[in-house]
């Protein structure tokens, strides 16, 4: 039997306002757990002859995903809302398939074309690349990063950020404001984290890859994929830095710091 297609639709009125008022809601509730995470779960350890600061996985990083998740599951218990309008479905497995496929193919391209210049601008100018460099101090503090970019930022995000913010701004103007909308509301997220200014440009481009494979699928799963895969890679990369210095150095030249 073929498949029924998902419509590419923005919710009904009904529950886009609900999506609404749950975006109102639950983004600034995430962004107070996070803040009280931060504060209850930083921690020093010594490694080697080295101190380095780190924040432990905590309670309220499951709160962050849990408490929406309620919230949201109340709603559609109610009525008010329903999983295809959220995107909580695997959706028709090719098409599903393609927005996984489709969005990580243009970001690799866009990776190496930036890298590729990136790389030049650093050997041209002779920057250092350090282990200040990177998301991690030291490699042995890695499964503390896996929990928070892979598991935690993937699952609590998507499910704000695409699955809430995405059919809500649809509901308010249409796709190219979900689009944008969703790019600039994960800026402000970042900068909240503390991540640097000059970061901005890919936190939006990123968030308007995962709003595209979410609005062309329907399903929170792709932009979920890409999110936790496009970390990983991230990751990967402070791995190469922190071990493999000699690398790092042919790579990038003279310059490249241990």
């Amino acid at each position: 039997m073929k498949p029924t297609p998902i419509p590419l639709r923005p919710a009904p009125s009904p529950s886009g306002r609900w999506l609404a008022v749950s975006a109102l809601l639950l983004l600034p509730l995430d962004l107070l757990l996070y803040r009280l995470g931060r504060d209850d779960s930083f921690r020093w350890v010594v490694l080697g002859h080295q101190a380095y600061g780190y924040y432990a996985p905590s309670a309220l990083d499951v709160l962050r995903f849990a408490l929406p998740a309620a919230f949201l599951a109340v709603l559609m218990l109610g009525g008010r809302v329903s999983r295809l309008d959220l995107g909580l479905t695997l959706g028709e497995p090719r098409r599903t398939l393609r927005w996984v496929l489709v969005p990580a193919a243009v970001s690799l391209v866009g990776w190496l074309v930036v890298g590729g210049v990136g790389l030049g601008v650093v050997r041209a100018a002779g920057w250092q690349v350090t282990a200040g460099t990177t998301e991690i101090g030291d490699v042995r503090l890695l499964w503390v990063a896996l929990w928070h970019s892979c598991l935690v930022a993937p699952l609590v995000e998507e499910l704000l950020y695409r699955s809430v913010l995405v059919p809500a701004l649809e509901w308010l103007g249409g796709g190219v404001v979900a689009l944008l909308g969703s790019g600039v509301a994960f800026v402000l997220l970042h900068l909240f984290y503390g991540r640097p200014a000059w970061a901005a440009p890919h936190y939006f481009v990123a968030a308007m890859l995962l709003a595209w494979s979410f609005r062309r699928s329907r399903s929170v799963v792709p932009p979920l994929v890409l999110h936790a895969a496009g970390n990983l890679l991230v990751l990967g990369k402070d791995v190469v830095i922190l071990e493999c210095p000699a690398l790092v150095q042919t790579v990038l030249g003279p310059a490249a710091g241990p």
